[in-house]
């Protein structure tokens, strides 16, 4: 970008002014802000008048040099982590940078009108302050996804751990509780643990978040995962398959608390106990099937290891 000569103290003149305003603008930014994007609510106002204490300083580098920071001098991941944390979306995150960039520049452009600054240095500057947004917020979209997918990762593996926990019995009454609640389970409403299998060799990622889905019909509440391995939860009622190429086997309905004595892991050799429910019966899975329900082969059958 071409500097054109430059009035140093004029300019600072300008910067003075603007410094004399900001809190107020920035007051200003923030009252629109909580009025128009409800997801920024949760967000302390002590949170937003650091955020903009740090675009409006940025801003006036710019203003000063002429320049516009490369991305990786832009760092911005604290304020991302903590917009995903609070339920920040994306687009309000941007929308919320630029509106405040957006009274950054007209700030600029009225006070240095006011003071009588070079047109062109106002051009300039009012320039290098839009390359600044464009910059800034390639930035904190990168970085946002970034956070945002740490932030899914980090709560399918809350999520695995309170459905592992749940079922293996390792849990106290008060995490199954508060994971109830964030998880959307009725501790008063008795749950049948199911485990099932998508054919030998098959991904159990996206048959596990189909069977969740199947089993959350009519009101009814369901948690499935993926645990070690396994397609596992707990169900209120039989899912109905709907095409889904899986073998389940569903325990005897318990109380949410006392889910792992349902867990077919412990039952799966007292057959009054289990329903074995086969979603799908294609020919070729019948051996999975067998296998899955511990049917063991006669004696002296090719492939059993009689003990």
């Amino acid at each position: 970008m071409t500097d054109p000569q430059c009035d140093v103290t004029a300019l600072e003149r300008v910067i003075a002014e603007m410094r004399a305003k900001d809190a107020s603008i920035g007051h200003q930014v923030h009252d629109e802000l909580f009025d128009q994007a409800s997801s920024y609510r949760g967000v302390p106002r002590e949170l937003l008048d650091q955020v903009w204490a740090r675009h409006f300083e940025r801003a006036v580098t710019v203003l000063r040099d002429g320049r516009v920071p490369p991305p990786e001098e832009i760092d911005e991941a604290e304020v991302a982590r903590d917009r995903v944390a609070r339920g920040v979306s994306l687009s309000d995150g941007l929308s919320a940078f630029r509106r405040a960039l957006r009274a950054i520049r007209d700030l600029f452009i009225a006070e240095a009108t006011r003071h009588g600054l070079d047109p062109r240095v106002i051009v300039d500057r009012t320039t290098a302050l839009w390359e600044l947004t464009d910059v800034e917020s390639l930035r904190i979209a990168a970085i946002y996804r970034e956070a945002e997918i740490s932030a899914a990762l980090f709560d399918a593996r809350r999520r695995a751990d309170f459905l592992r926990g749940l079922l293996y019995g390792t849990l106290s009454e008060t995490e199954i509780r508060s994971g109830a609640v964030v998880y959307g389970l009725d501790p008063s409403r008795p749950y049948r643990a199911i485990r099932a299998a998508a054919g030998t060799g098959a991904a159990v990622d996206r048959p596990a978040r189909r069977l969740d889905g199947l089993c959350r019909t009519h009101g009814r509440t369901a948690m499935i995962g993926v645990v070690d391995d396994a397609i596992a939860g707990v169900v209120e009622t039989k899912p109905v398959a709907e095409g889904l190429a899986v073998t389940a086997g569903l325990g005897p309905p318990t109380p949410l608390g006392q889910i792992h004595r349902s867990s077919l892991s412990e039952v799966h050799d007292e057959a009054d106990l289990i329903e074995i429910v086969m979603l799908v019966g294609q020919d070729h899975m019948v051996a999975f099937f067998l296998n899955s329900a511990g049917v063991e082969l006669d004696p002296g059958f090719p492939g059993r290891e009689d003990r």
